[in-house]
């Protein structure tokens, strides 16, 4: 995909410095070296220095200077957050084959970290690429990037790697620590990463003033005869048949701790309560009023089964019983047979949810816990666990494509319920303290971005089909809500509930969805991108209306504008 639109950049991407030597290109966003590219072919998504808290938290970071060398550039930069504190220089340079970033690091202030270093970022077409591993020692492994997401990591012990990717036949050879392969796609990372520092040593580990780190990542690049990949040609749209039996998924959202504002138009909410926190009460009671007469997803974090216990005594009070309910493990964030076991049996009227709370990551990793229970799964999604960039949220929406792909075959026919699906991670599963177990989760400016309507959009095109029951999008009120927009995108979907998909394809960098409406095909068109996009002749096309309000013309070429979402109204 293109660049995305300019409201979901954050402040850093909106400035790149380009970098061009010789055959060799790239764009310098913030401190990230991103889409390196050798003769026009993308070899890496990024290389970029990264500082990683106890918690797994990445310190945010800032370039305070760039100077220009016979070779490539300097970028001076300091990473900062509660405690942390990290100066460092990174330079890039590069040859007629060679390209090379080293970073010098200096710690200023003491603290805990889990990893220090560089990593290197793969785009996810190298996916089944034959992949050879230089280990320390010398020896080597043949194997190849996954197919598959990759549950744990697909290399190990790394001192460089070879690979082939668009007729380019690459080198990565790294100094300055031991490196270790992960399968970023878990968490829609548009992505594998190799990075510094494996998992099997000790995390995490005290930093003093005055320690150094040096690292260095080199690639080497032979171009063959294969040409550069294409995007395949103009986006066109074209209908095909009803998908009798895929359905368009209910749409719901989170239930919010705010109850001022304008609602979700979504069909119904999704409500997680921890009997160990405060207000948990008030939360259950405020999403119970909230949904009305929508149904309530009522979900249960616990560390035990007796815990559940007060929960499901003020679930039996209730007049009017919740739609479903689930139970998950307060550390490991998994619905484990016992605690499925319990909730059926307390509350035996209430269909059980299973599967996990956190990202697919963890029902990636967890499929042999999960494999007796046979009923609904859900797992959740953040397209920015580890990367804010606007970049990286467009990205994520063709990955979200490969998850619900390995989501539907660890299901193995079970239906599934994704989300909550929210621009920032509700609580981090990986942290390894009370203050990173119980942090608030944060809001993304981006909430209200007009071009959030065209993400959503292309979201559910990406994730809806055979088995997706629903799809649980932001929360019901409050600044991690949709508005403007993104809002009226949803309420599209919401309104699309339940009748059988259409076979739509339309060509990148457009997505669509569309359904089957008697003598007429409603169909949503996406453009996640910086730029308009055109288009031809629709026949049949009744009506075009863009989720900003904009009514457009439908007698020849349509224009779906940067960032837009487009509802469109085609006869059969």
């Amino acid at each position: 995909m293109t660049t995305a639109p300019r409201d979901l950049l954050t402040p850093l991407e909106r400035e790149p410095i380009a970098f061009a030597a010789g055959p060799w290109s790239a764009e310098i966003r913030g401190g990230e070296v991103d889409d390196i590219r050798f003769r026009g072919r993308l070899v890496a998504r990024s290389i970029r220095f990264v500082v990683r808290d106890a918690d797994w938290g990445t310190v945010p970071r800032s370039v305070v200077g760039v100077d220009t060398t016979d070779h490539g550039l300097v970028l001076h930069g300091h990473s900062a957050g509660d405690g942390p504190e990290v100066a460092w220089r990174l330079e890039i340079g590069a040859g007629d084959t060679v390209f090379e970033a080293r970073v010098d690091a200096s710690i200023e202030s003491p603290f805990d970290r889990n990893r220090i270093g560089l990593v290197l970022l793969h785009p996810t077409g190298v996916a089944g690429s034959s992949l050879r591993v230089i280990h320390p020692d010398g020896t080597e492994t043949a194997t190849e990037f996954p197919v598959a997401i990759a549950p744990h990591q697909p290399a190990h012990d790394i001192a460089a790697l070879e690979w082939s990717t668009q007729g380019v036949a690459a080198r990565a050879v790294f100094a300055g620590d031991v490196f270790e392969m992960e399968d970023q796609r878990n968490w829609t990372d548009a992505s594998f990463k190799t990075y510094s520092t494996p998992l099997s040593r000790p995390f995490p580990v005290a930093v003093r003033v005055g320690e150094t780190i040096s690292q260095s990542i080199r690639l080497e690049c032979r171009a063959g005869d294969e040409g550069a990949t294409t995007d395949g040609g103009r986006p066109a749209l074209r209908l095909g048949a009803t998908l009798t039996g895929q359905t368009m998924p209910r749409i719901t959202a989170l239930a919010s701790s705010v109850h001022t504002g304008t609602p979700s138009p979504a069909a119904g909410l999704v409500v997680e309560v921890d009997p160990q926190r405060p207000g948990w009460r008030e939360l259950l009671a405020g999403a119970r009023a909230d949904a009305g007469e929508r149904p309530l997803d009522v979900r249960i974090v616990v560390g035990a089964a007796a815990e559940l216990a007060p929960v499901v005594a003020v679930l039996t009070e209730w007049s009017v019983p919740p739609a479903s309910v689930a139970a998950f493990d307060r550390v490991d964030h998994v619905a484990t047979p016992d605690l499925l076991d319990a909730l059926a049996v307390a509350v035996p009227v209430v269909p059980v949810l299973g599967g996990v709370r956190a990202h697919f990551t963890e029902l990636n990793r967890e499929q042999a816990r999960i494999a007796s229970w046979r009923g609904p799964l859900t797992f959740s999604m953040t397209p920015t666990m580890h990367d804010l960039s606007g970049h990286q949220l467009v990205e994520a929406l063709d990955v979200q494509r490969d998850v619900v792909r390995d989501a539907r075959s660890i299901a193995d026919g079970r239906p599934l319920r994704i989300g909550p699906i929210t621009l920032r991670a509700r609580f981090n599963a990986v942290a390894t303290s009370e203050a990173g177990l119980a942090a608030e989760p944060a809001t993304d400016d981006r909430q209200g971005a007009d071009s959030l309507a065209a993400w959503v959009v292309a979201s559910v095109a990406a994730l809806a089909g055979d088995g997706v029951e629903s799809l649980c999008y932001f929360e019901e009120r409050g600044p991690r809500a949709a508005s403007g927009a993104a809002a009226v995108a949803l309420g599209w979907l919401v309104a699309l509930e339940g009748r059988d998909l259409v076979d739509v394809s339309i060509g990148e960098p457009l997505a669509a969805i569309g359904v089957d409406a008697g003598d007429e095909i409603v169909v949503l068109v996406a453009n996640p991108t910086d730029t308009d996009v055109a288009l031809p002749a629709i026949p049949g096309l009744r009506s075009a209306v863009d989720a900003r309000g904009a009514t457009l013309e439908t007698g020849g070429e349509l224009s779906v504008g940067a960032g837009a979402a487009v509802s469109l109204v085609v006869a059969r």
